[in-house]
């Protein structure tokens, strides 16, 4: 169909979102102005209301014609807003004249020749714009002869103006409007008895019972639309009387998939729709406002009313305001495709308002059934009976008239509702249906909780059907139950957040990150591919300060170790830090003192002299020594230079120094390594010895080598931490067992390692409840 009309000049919303004339008035012009237009003699009717308007010399917003308005046909309204009256001309078209009062409420007759708008400079203005058009600067000359008033409202009003979107007002719009708002506004003109030979659908085009629409003409030689109500489509219809306006609208899809809909408009006069020929529907949008309107659309298109448009009420039934059965004919005539002449649409429309579902939620759920759904629809208080799939349902109607009920067991797919009421079985069509998916798993059972330090155990036993597809997860989710905003539907911020069980099949997760004295809930729930299962619930839960004996609380704990590892006291945000921290159980005290053994002012500067005692004496270093060569790394001594004063020592003397290069490093391998040397590793070392290496260079790259590193883990781990703990270097029985179960003294580096790694965690909780550590305070 053709665009409805477009103007290329601007166009203009108003208040009350139509065309538009604005009067802007503060005091009259000069004295003795150019007389204003007055209309031709008889172009204004003697009615109370009216507004007549020409252009027969080029204006831009009315074109070539000269229009009149009266209360028999026209609706005058006015409306106020801020400073604002607007008095809203409402007939075949649409203007409307638009008053300012910014320096006084009232009106003044006189003379006055104004600009568009206003300013603060200048503050008169007049604008008139219409269907739509307008422009963006004019001249104009307003004479008000009248202006009554009743308290504020404004009663009578009698203006003429001239006005031009350009200075010349030759070439322009004039008009003279006429308010009377204390005369009584004539009745709607319509309906009127239907003409005895009024077109009814041929004999056989329509069916005889059931909701239907019938149009014909809407392509010239082609078949005629019928929509009737059948198992794939369905025709919807809606109507209520004042307040507002009256209408009804109906429409449904054709075979050929186009929707056909149909609008009927009672006069803004009318209080109902009732029996009768409305006729003279003939405008833009939905008609004539006084009249009626008519609008009908076919795959979307629309287009304006042309003359001979009409529709007829031949039935009408309604329950209160809402309609529930109308019959109607109509005639719709307007230029459906630009270029070519207008058709004319004719058409019928049968319908009778049933029970209908237009919204169903949930809309989804699995084949297992159990879902709890609400059906919300138009008429449901007329439903005695409700099937889903074929399967009939029990539900309950609430006192908002919505239905409720639990889907029983279906295959998968899509299911649509059917309704029963005392008239028989109505299938439902469209996609207020139920969704059936896969089986989501079902609810795990026995959750308990074994609370930790900032932490918990969560246990329970998984659900007995995993229910359809591979299985996803299990989740764990911790709640704080003080939490009123709490939902665990939404996943929003105010849970503590999921977590993915190591293995569903394991029934068991820890969650950690809980604070102390907070009463927590864990819920449990499985997923696969077809969704969510319901989630159970744990007993109520806290979780305990960790266990930092023998300080007082957690604060004074970090503030020692800090002392005891890197010789200070730690900053205020490294102190709330790692309180936060241990308390939240995303570490404990033990795995906390553990990982302090490396920090640079501690391990950083003994480990590497740790290795050098074991490398140069095969022994652990005594606590005065390790302290003092620790001092000179932290000083700023390299390992070479360490190694340069082992290279003295009368101990390194008496092990090594009568040997030749060959036996030196035949001893180095032996002692350090705890093997004999390979070949290409022997004579490497001993091409460097020959070429004038030292032999405390090369007793560092010995000490500091990846084997000699990871060889000697577990006694620098120990060592480091009984010194960080206790203030002293372990024995090495101490050293052999710290980390592992009690056991023989290993006498060797090699054998220590041959044990397996000792766990710095364990040495540090040993030490931590051991009476030597509790005894330093």
């Amino acid at each position: 169909m053709a665009a409805r009309r477009r103007s290329t000049v601007r166009r203009i919303v108003t208040v009350a979102a139509l065309a538009a004339a604005t009067l802007v008035l503060a005091g009259p012009a000069a004295a003795d102005p150019a007389p204003v237009w007055t209309p031709p003699t008889g172009a204004v009717p003697a009615t109370p209301s009216s507004f007549y308007v020409e252009s027969t010399y080029g204006g831009s917003i009315v074109g070539d014609r000269s229009l009149t308005y009266t209360d028999q046909d026209t609706d005058f309204v006015v409306r106020y807003q801020d400073d604002w009256a607007y008095v809203v001309i409402q007939g075949r078209q649409v203007w409307t004249v638009s008053l300012h009062l910014p320096d006084a409420p009232r009106i003044t007759p006189g003379t006055y020749e104004l600009p568009r708008g206003h300013t603060p400079a200048q503050p008169n203005g007049f604008d008139f714009s219409g269907e739509g058009r307008g422009c963006s600067s004019s001249t104009s000359r307003v004479a008000v002869d009248r202006a009554d008033y009743d308290g504020p409202e404004l009663t009578h009003l009698a203006l003429r103006f001239e006005h031009s979107c350009a200075a010349d007002l030759a070439k322009g719009e004039r008009g003279a409007l006429v308010l009377d708002r204390t005369a009584a506004v004539p009745p709607a003109p319509n309906p009127t008895t239907p003409p005895a030979d009024l077109w009814s659908p041929p004999v056989g085009a329509v069916p005889d019972t059931g909701n239907h629409i019938y149009a014909e003409g809407v392509e010239a030689g082609g078949t005629p639309i019928v929509v009737e109500d059948s198992t794939q489509r369905r025709v919807s219809g809606s109507g209520s009387d004042g307040p507002g306006r009256v209408r009804a609208r109906f429409s449904g899809d054709a075979a050929d998939g186009r929707r056909i809909s149909v609008w009927l408009l009672a006069s803004t006069r009318a209080t109902a729709l009732v029996p009768g020929f409305y006729g003279g529907l003939e405008g833009p949008g939905l008609g004539d406002p006084v009249r009626g309107g008519i609008d009908v659309t076919v795959g979307g298109a629309a287009c304006d009313a042309e003359p001979g448009s009409w529709y007829s009420i031949d039935e009408v039934a309604r329950v209160g305001s809402r309609i529930t059965r109308i019959a109607a004919r109509f005639t719709r005539v307007c230029t459906l495709r630009a270029g070519e002449g207008p058709v004319t649409i004719r058409g019928q429309v049968s319908w009778t308002s049933e029970p209908t579902i237009t919204a169903v939620r949930p809309q989804h759920g699995p084949r297992r059934g159990g879902t709890e759904v609400t059906l919300q629809g138009d008429q449901l208080d007329e439903v005695t009976g409700l099937s889903l799939g074929g399967i009939a349902v029990p539900f309950t109607r609430d006192a908002n008239g919505l239905l409720h009920l639990t889907t029983p067991p279906l295959p998968t797919g899509y299911h649509l509702f059917d309704v029963t009421t005392a008239d028989g079985v109505l299938p439902q069509v469209g996609d207020d249906g139920f969704d059936v998916s896969g089986n989501a798993p079902l609810a795990a059972t026995d959750v308990t909780v074994e609370p930790l330090a900032g932490a918990a155990t969560v246990s329970w036993t998984p659900p007995t059907d995993l229910g359809d597809g591979p299985l996803l997860g299990a989740y764990v989710l911790v709640y704080d139950t003080s939490n009123p905003n709490f939902d665990p539907d939404d996943g929003d911020a105010n849970q503590r957040g999921w977590f993915e069980a190591p293995s569903a099949a394991d029934g068991v997760a820890v969650v950690d990150g809980l604070d102390p004295g907070i009463e927590y809930r864990a819920l449990v729930s499985y997923w696969n591919e077809f969704g969510t299962g319901p989630m159970t619930a744990s007993a109520p839960f806290t979780v305990s300060e960790p266990d930092v004996t023998p300080f007082d609380g957690v604060p004074a704990f970090v503030v020692q170790q800090y002392v005891d590892f890197t010789g200070r006291a730690p900053t205020t945000t490294e102190r709330t830090f790692v309180t936060a921290m241990l308390r939240s159980g995303r570490t404990t005290p033990s795995a906390w003192v553990a990982s302090m053994r490396n920090r640079a002012e501690w391990g950083g500067v003994r480990a590497s002299v740790i290795r050098l005692y074991d490398a140069y004496f095969d022994r652990l270093p005594d606590t005065n020594g390790l302290a003092y060569w620790a001092n000179k790394r932290k000083a700023g001594a390299t390992t070479g230079a360490v190694a340069a004063g082992f290279a003295g020592a009368p101990e390194f003397k008496a092990r090594y120094g009568t040997l030749t290069n060959a036996a030196f490093v035949d001893l180095v391998y032996r002692n350090v390594l705890g093997r004999k040397p390979d070949t290409a590793g022997r004579a490497y070392w001993l091409g460097k010895l020959d070429r004038g290496a030292s032999r405390s260079a090369i007793m560092v790259g010995f000490s500091e080598s990846p084997e000699h590193q990871k060889l000697l883990q577990p006694t620098v781990d120990a060592t480091l931490l009984y010194t960080g703990m206790l203030r002293r270097v372990p024995t090495t029985t101490e050293v052999t067992t710290a980390g592992r179960t009690a056991g023989a003294a290993l006498p060797t580096a090699a054998a220590t390692n041959a044990a397996g790694p000792a766990d710095p965690t364990a040495i540090a909780r040993t030490l931590l409840h051991s009476p030597a550590y509790a005894n330093r305070f």
